[in-house]
Parts: C-alpha cells; structure tokens; sequence
C-alpha cells in the first residue's frame, strides 16, 4: 500500500488557570514515511497587579518569588508616551543592593514603536524561568527622553503585591532611566505574562516524558498529552489526518504478441478522514451530526474521544439520511449500523462501519452515536444546530446534538468529537507520470518490443507514491529450432554472428536496448544459416535480440562491450 499523509492541526491559546495546554506540530502536511515532532507547552496566563495610581517615571524594578514557578513571557504596562521604546532586564536574586548599576543584571530584550494607553504589550518578549522557591528580579524600563510608564506608591519595599499558585509579585522601586533616580516604595502597575511549568509530561502512545517527540502516525488520530501545573493534570491535543493512498495498475493483455499493444491502467483509492475538535468540555451518553458530501465518497467509520472511567466502551451507530434535525426523538427513522462491546476507550477509539455507506455529490447523511454501557462520550459546545464545523472541500460535518440513550432528551448546539473516516476513488486533482515513456495520464497504451516493466508516480502536488505493472513478450518457437541457433560471441565487440545448424526462415532481426528502444533492424525475409550484426557503434551494456521465424519468434540476451 502506498502512502501519502497530510496532516490538520489544532491547537488551543487561552489566558486563564483552567486553560488546557498547547499541543504543537512540526507540520500538518507530511507524506508516507516522514515523522512529526509534537512539542507541549503551557497556556499564556496573567498575573495582573491589583495596583493603580498617577505616579509614574521610566521604569520599575520588582522582584518576583517562584511559587509553583512559572516561565515569564513579558509585560502589559500604562504606556504614558507615545512611540515609546523599552528595555528589560533580570536578575537572578533580588534587585536589592544593584538599584544603581547595571552590573548583575541581563539584558532580556528591548523594543520601539509600542503606543501610548493603558494594559499595552511593552513588545519585549522573553522566556525567562522562575522556579519553585526561586527570587529573581526584574527591571522594566522605557529609554526614551520623556517617555514614562505608570506605577503607583507602595506601602514598603518587598511587601506582597499580588500572587497565584504560580508566581508572588512584591513591591519594588521606581527608577529613572537608566539605573537613575530611585523612587520607593513603588507597585508595579501592568501585567506579568506568563506560561506555567510543566511536570509529569506523558504523551498518549509515546514513552517519551519530554516536550518535544516525534511520532508516525499511520491512520488519523489525535495527539493526546497530559500534564501537570497548577497543582492539576491537563490534556492538551491536537488532531492529525492521515492520507492513505492504495496505487494500483494493470495491463491488459500482459503478455503481448510480435507488435502488439497493451492498455496500462492505474486505479487510487485514497482513505482519510475529517477531524473537528477534541476539545471536549461536555459530554453525554450520545451525539448526533449530519455530514455533507461535495464529491462521491465512501464514509468507512470514525474515531471519537470516549471517556476512559473504565476501559472497555459499548456502543451502538445509527444513521438516516438526509438530516436529523426534526428526527432526535424518532428511532424508527433510524437505521442501525452497529453494534460494538468492548471496544477500547480512550481519546482514539476506533468505531469502524461493518458496512461502509456511499454517499453521492451533495447528499447528506444524519450519525447517532451512542454509548449503550451507561458511560459517556466527549462533545463541546457549539453555536447553532447545522453550524459547519469542519470541511475539506470532500465533506463537511455539522454541529448537532447530544442525546440521552436511547433517543431521549436532547441537548442542542453540540459538536462530536470525532474524525469520520472516509474514501475516494480516483479524486481530481492527481497528477500521474509513467516511467519508460513520460506519458502524464492516469492510462496509456504501450507496444514494447521486449520484456518491460513500467512505473507510474501519482503526486497530489505534494506527497507522491508510486506502483509497477509488467508487459513481458510470448515465445512461440519450437525448442528445436531455438537450439539450432548459436549466437557469438557474447560478449560482442565488434560483430555478433548468428549461426544455425540448417538454414531458417527469418522474417526479421531486430536488436533492443533494456529501456525497449530498437537500435537495429533488418527484414531478410528468406532462409538464412549465418548473418553478422555491426554492433561496434552500439553502447556497452546489455541489449534483447529477436528473431522472427515463420512460426513466432526467439528472444535472446546478448552483452556488448
């Protein structure tokens, strides 16, 4: 089976505690055989400081305590100048005692051009770690004349500003730019952006705790990593769909007599599948959703995230076509396509049709999928029952509904979690080359003079995959006459003689080179006991000779030097 995989990505940035994690790709178009890397990290979350007030000057300095630890991303500031640039600095430690110089400090990252207002990005983006227990501080400050930020008075230097699981923040100083005057106390006024620490990293079907690994994926899937931060463990996802390929060709016939032709012909059957999300968030005993096909299709089963409180999952799969919007509640309107117990239950369980169903250019198909073991199946919310929730140009799957099993109460607006698997047969759009010959369509005629074996590549424009088709030629001579022939010398320098033991009716004598080309011909056509063939021009290598007697013809190999 040949193989070309494409791969549709999915990923989630959100700013609060709660947020899932970010699950990223190295690329969502991969062919046969290549692997992606998969690299997790935390959500961009935000400390803001409850501070507020009129004062203001260059920059701030302020120290940071690592609670759980976090990595620092950068800053949101009240920007009181326009075009305005800054400068951030760290230190591991506090800024106590190094207020003045620059010396102990780092240069994170400057920036310019960031606008005047309030909770603006100062445009420094950093990756700075703070780790558990660890003090550090920071030094934000803007470095052009009369360019300011706000900040408010404090109470006392090192005094609590604000905190979370992840990071306290502490009241610092004012300073002017750079390392100047020193105003204290001051609280910061803005922003902390950060991502948090990850722990106990593990990656559904990968033994790898780290936060890069790199997978192959042979069928669509989800990418499934949990994590823990914020004292919790978290699934971040991303979803991968895989194009298969299956290339065959034929000849027809495949054994050719003297100048005949034969029809080559290829055949693509290309099996993938439509992800919408694995988000989740809500979940029910079952889900129904209509799919619309733009092409002719043949939808083959789905994958779907499935709760995992025990490990085994059952479940039932029904269909009607047309909608099921009017129909939730009406199973005689339903057709059952299986039934399955024990299945395995996890974010990648695989409910195949036991009957794949066709679907034609424009119709559309209504899917209910329901856990009949008591036990429930991952849906988001969505927006509005019919809402498109995913397409590919092929098919199209809508928002639906959850529903109580079996066909009971019904909740509206929800999108399955589920990749329906589907196939095509020769789709438009492929490019085809055959190799000896050129020819780009997806059927050619050929009248080889030898034995040949033929390649064809199909490509999408991106990912290619290849098959073989052999034409070979009959012998119809008798062995007798085959062994009166004696042909030397082989290898041949110059001349190759051909001798018979008793003269032979020869029609033809034809050379050809191992790609079919003939490179020498002569019609005798009359008895003949001994020819000499000039073969001091040819190129060296490995050529077919044939010889056409009145009952059929004699292939020999011969080598020339």
């Amino acid at each position: 089976m040949k193989k070309i995989y494409l791969i549709a990505l999915m990923g989630i940035t959100t700013m609060f505690v709660q947020a899932q994690p970010i699950v990223n790709l190295s690329s969502d178009n991969i062919c046969a055989g290549e692997t992606i890397s998969a690299t997790v990290s935390g959500p961009l979350l935000e400390l803001p400081s409850p501070a507020s007030g009129v004062n203001n000057n260059s920059g701030v300095m302020f120290d940071v305590l690592g609670e759980e630890g976090a990595i620092i991303k950068g800053f949101v500031a009240n920007v009181l100048s326009a075009n305005s640039s800054f400068e951030v600095y760290y230190r591991p430690g506090s800024y106590v005692g190094f207020e003045n110089s620059s010396t102990g400090w780092t240069l994170l990252g400057t920036s310019s051009g960031i606008v005047m207002g309030d909770g603006v990005n100062i445009g420094v983006d950093i990756s700075q770690i703070v780790l558990p227990g660890q003090t550090v501080a920071f030094y934000i400050t803007s470095t052009g004349s009369g360019q300011y930020i706000e900040y408010a008075d404090g109470v006392s230097e090192g005094a609590v500003l604000t905190g979370n699981t992840y990071l306290t923040i502490h009241t610092g100083i004012g300073k002017g730019y750079p390392f100047g005057t020193t105003n204290t106390p001051r609280d910061f006024i803005g922003t902390v952006m950060f991502e948090p620490i990850l722990t106990n990293i593990s990656w559904l079907g990968n033994t790898s705790t780290l936060e890069t690994v790199e997978f192959t994926p042979d069928e669509s899937m989800g990418i499934v990593v949990s994590v823990d931060y914020g004292s919790t463990t978290h699934v971040g996802t991303a979803l991968v769909t895989v194009n298969d390929y299956e290339v065959t060709a034929s000849a027809s016939p495949s054994v050719l007599a003297w100048n005949q032709s034969s029809t080559l012909s290829t055949d693509v059957i290309v099996a993938t599948g439509l992800s919408t999300t694995y988000r989740g968030g809500n979940s029910n005993y079952g889900v129904m959703f209509d799919v619309s096909a733009a092409n002719a299709l043949t939808i083959s089963g789905f994958t779907m995230s499935l709760r995992t409180n025990v490990p085994t999952a059952d479940l039932e799969v029904y269909y009607k076509t047309g909608t099921h919007v009017g129909f939730e509640a009406t199973a005689g309107s339903w057709t059952l396509l299986n039934t399955l117990t024990g299945i395995e239950a996890g974010y990648n369980s695989s409910i195949p049709l036991t009957a794949p169903l066709n679907m034609a250019p424009g119709q559309t198909f209504a899917f209910y999928i329901t856990r009949t073991d008591g036990l429930l199946l991952n849906y988001s919310n969505g927006i509005g029952v019919g809402t498109v929730v995913a397409t590919d140009g092929n098919l199209s799957v809508k928002e639906g509904v959850g529903v109580q099993y079996p066909f009971g109460t019904m909740s509206s607006g929800r999108i399955a979690n589920v990749i329906v698997n589907y196939e095509m047969e020769n789709p438009a759009g492929l490019n085809y080359t055959w190799t000896p010959g050129g020819e780009t369509t997806s059927s050619i005629s050929v009248a080889p003079n030898a034995d040949v074996t033929y390649t064809v590549s199909v490509d999408n424009g991106f990912c290619t995959a290849t098959t073989d088709v052999s034409v070979t030629m009959a012998v119809g001579i008798e062995e007798d006459i085959m062994a009166s022939v004696n042909v030397y010398p082989n290898p041949a320098t110059d001349i190759l003689t051909i001798e018979m033991d008793s003269p032979v009716d020869l029609t033809s004598v034809r050379l050809i080179d191992m790609s079919g080309k003939l490179v020498y011909s002569i019609a005798p056509n009359s008895a003949v006991s001994r020819m000499n063939i000039p073969v001091n021009e040819l190129t060296a290598g490995m050529y077919l000779l044939q010889l056409n007697v009145e009952n059929g013809f004699v292939n020999y190999r011969v080598a020339v030097q």
